[in-house]
């Protein structure tokens, strides 16, 4: 794997989180990845530069979490020990292709979303068209005595029929 392809997997982390076109478009504007040259060096380059080579395939995903009841986020939830219980949360699986051009075709093997370590039905693994995205949410009862629980969503596919020069897609994100 090329570094310009881990710093890119690491920037579509860090996208997660905030996976709001506006944020996207800044990150992306300002990321550079290091894209091996030669053995001697390495040559750093804007995101956008990777675009016009296609060697980038463009997706997202991301994960929130709100306390059903409440509407409060669940990263801001603080219960104290003699109160806790189980407690209904809503968790919202988000992904898009940012593709201008290309079908995403997923890959329904690896592409997995979870709460804890159990599977969540919902994901649609039909190809995602260009531009779009697809949401759903899921409510589940969470153990608020834990003192740690956790959602993700891994989306992988390809453009094209091909799966060469940056084709792969992949957008990890964990809550």
């Amino acid at each position: 794997m090329r570094f310009g392809s881990v710093l890119y997997l690491l920037a579509t982390s860090v996208l997660c989180a905030n996976a709001d076109e506006s944020v996207t478009k800044g990150l992306e504007d300002t990321i550079y990845s290091a894209i091996e040259s030669t053995l001697e060096g390495i040559n750093i380059l804007p995101v956008s530069a990777l675009d016009d080579q296609g060697d980038v395939c463009h997706i997202t995903s991301s994960v929130t979490c709100l306390v059903t009841d409440t509407g409060k986020d669940c990263e801001d939830l603080v219960i104290p020990i003699e109160q806790c219980r189980d407690i209904d949360m809503t968790f919202t699986y988000r992904y898009c292709s940012v593709e201008v051009d290309n079908d995403v075709r997923l890959i329904p093997q690896k592409t997995i979303a979870l709460i804890e370590t159990l599977p969540v039905d919902g994901l649609n693994y039909n190809d995602l068209s260009p531009g779009k995205c697809r949401e759903f949410s899921i409510v589940r009862k969470i153990d608020s005595c834990k003192r740690f629980y956790n959602a993700s969503l891994k989306v992988e596919g390809k453009r094209g029929n091909e799966c060469a020069n940056g084709d792969y897609c992949y957008a990890p994100c964990e809550i």
